[in-house]
């Protein structure tokens, strides 16, 4: 009984586990900072970008990188767009990236000129006398920061406006919003974003990923911060090897699919099917009702509930293995004390 007694507490605390566990789940889809009061999250039209949309001060401070030291800028009024190497390499919807074009402006965008891509933070509009005053860089082994500050007469009485963008090593750009002029972004800049387009190779079919925000719809204040987050597609993927292995083991998994005719990986639900179809990548002479019917197929191979429910399934075969293991251990000892088995006889 001490046995079962046992075995039962250690089923009913995994039980207890596995349900918390489920009940806080989280997907790739919402970091952690995203669940406590629900910010806002946009997605664009393709399911590529995630834009969690947080206006609460205590996450712009956190994530807001101190800038206030002397060797953290780079130019003054005169600074003009240029190249900057990123002391990393960090991922743009599958393609490596380490050096960036800095706008004057505002934003970054891709230094290479057949990889069209970019992040406007905020596109300032000139009016008056209200003008770029400096630039400041700081970086480490997994994040580079730009912010830019603007003001009156070069900001002799303080800067009026001050924001940031962040680039991080597993592809993450933040936006954040230190000081905005006027309560809000509204008159003050153009729209904003992140866009790339994403063209299949061999064709002159192209689709714009990313998303591009109004600033008249878009309510940005001082310290708002916005996370720009990539979402796992089998489109990121850029060859066979990547898009059939790599794939298969993200976290979580995906099923890919590789097309030859024309080089593009997908998952054949994706914005890449009628591409897929107009090419012919593959015959479907078989049933697949992923294919079929994609309304009602599971994004990945197997749930989270799945994997539980097979989990706890082998815990109870085990658990019931070691009762029935324990009795006959039990029941033996006790023909051995009463002399009804020799102990050839009673050895398990």
């Amino acid at each position: 009984m001490e046995h079962l007694r046992f075995l039962s507490i250690l089923f009913a605390i995994i039980v207890t586990q596995v349900s918390s566990f489920l009940a806080n789940e989280t997907t790739y889809l919402k970091n952690d900072f995203t669940r406590e009061n629900e910010p806002l999250e946009v997605t664009d039209a393709h399911l590529s970008t995630l834009f969690v949309i947080e206006k609460r001060e205590i996450f712009a401070n956190y994530f807001l990188v101190d800038m206030k030291r002397d060797q953290d800028i780079y130019g003054g009024p005169d600074f003009v767009s240029m190249i900057i190497q990123v002391p990393f390499v960090f991922k743009v919807y599958g393609h490596n990236v380490q050096e960036v074009f800095v706008l004057r402006e505002g934003g970054i965008k891709s230094a290479d000129p057949n990889l069209k891509w970019n992040a406007i933070p905020l596109e300032i509009k000139m009016f008056d006398e209200f003008t770029f005053c400096q630039i400041r860089f700081h970086y480490d082994d997994a994040s580079f920061a730009i912010q830019w500050e603007f003001g009156y007469d070069n900001c002799r009485n303080g800067t009026e406006l001050s924001f940031q963008l962040n680039i991080n090593a597993d592809g993450r750009i933040d936006f954040i919003y230190k000081k905005i002029p006027f309560g809000n972004l509204k008159g003050v800049a153009d729209n904003f974003g992140l866009s790339f387009e994403f063209k299949v190779p061999g064709s002159n079919d192209s689709f714009d990923l990313g998303l591009q925000l109004k600033v008249n719809e878009t309510n940005i204040k001082s310290n708002t911060a916005i996370f720009s987050v990539p979402m796992l597609l089998c489109t990121n993927y850029l060859n066979r090897n990547s898009c059939l292995c790599e794939a298969s083991i993200a976290n979580p998994p995906l099923l890919c699919y590789w097309c030859p005719a024309i080089g593009i990986c997908s998952s054949r639900n994706d914005f890449l099917k009628e591409t897929w179809d107009e090419y012919g990548c593959e015959p479907r002479n078989y049933h697949d009702p992923g294919i079929d019917n994609p309304d009602s197929a599971d994004r990945y191979p197997m749930s989270f509930e799945a994997v539980a429910a097979i989990s706890i399934f082998l815990f109870l075969i085990l658990v019931i293995g070691l009762v029935l293991y324990c009795r006959r251990v039990k029941c033996n000892c006790t023909c051995l004390a009463n002399g009804l088995l020799t102990p050839e006889e009673g050895s398990v």
